[in-house]
């Protein structure tokens, strides 16, 4: 489940040689899918990841595509039937723009239909507001990198 998704989310940090990774119906939940979107910012190897059906909801989902933002090297990403959300799926898919190369992700089956409305849901096109942010967790460390990202391209941040 969670707890083991995130054990193999840490371990993967070290990784130097796993280049495909199949978790596919393995339970690893949004609390799995934060530590193992973290990991791949840094990860060289893995080259397909697949975390179908997971009940990887929109914090897991914007954490993995900051993950993507900075991965150089992952080339295919399985999402499919997982309940991403709005604002999770339009992460992953804006991911997209800084691809440093072909990229495949599949999202099927996904439900994208879902508004998060928890008091920590981030909206990067109304960013406005105070932030507590706890730098050592995944999806707080998203949302920094995503405010400093919008502080530097937007004119009036």
């Amino acid at each position: 489940g969670a707890t083991s998704g995130r054990a193999i989310g840490r371990a993967l940090r070290n990784n130097n040689c796993l280049t495909y990774l199949n978790l596919a119906y393995n339970a690893i939940a949004t609390e799995g899918a934060l530590v193992i979107g973290d990991m791949l910012e840094t990860n060289t190897f893995l080259n397909f990841v697949d975390l179908s059906y997971n009940d990887i909801e929109n914090r897991g989902a914007m954490v993995i595509a900051e993950g993507l933002h900075h991965n150089g090297h992952l080339r295919n990403l399985k999402l499919d039937g997982n309940p991403l959300g709005f604002l999770g799926g339009r992460a992953v898919l804006r991911s997209f723009n800084h691809a440093r190369h072909a990229r495949l992700v599949s999202m099927e089956s996904c439900s994208f239909d879902i508004h998060d409305t928890a008091a920590k849901a981030f909206e990067r096109r109304d960013p406005r507001g105070t932030y507590k942010l706890l730098m050592e967790e995944p999806y707080d460390r998203m949302i920094a990198h995503e405010l400093l990202r919008l502080a530097t391209t937007r004119n009036g941040c």
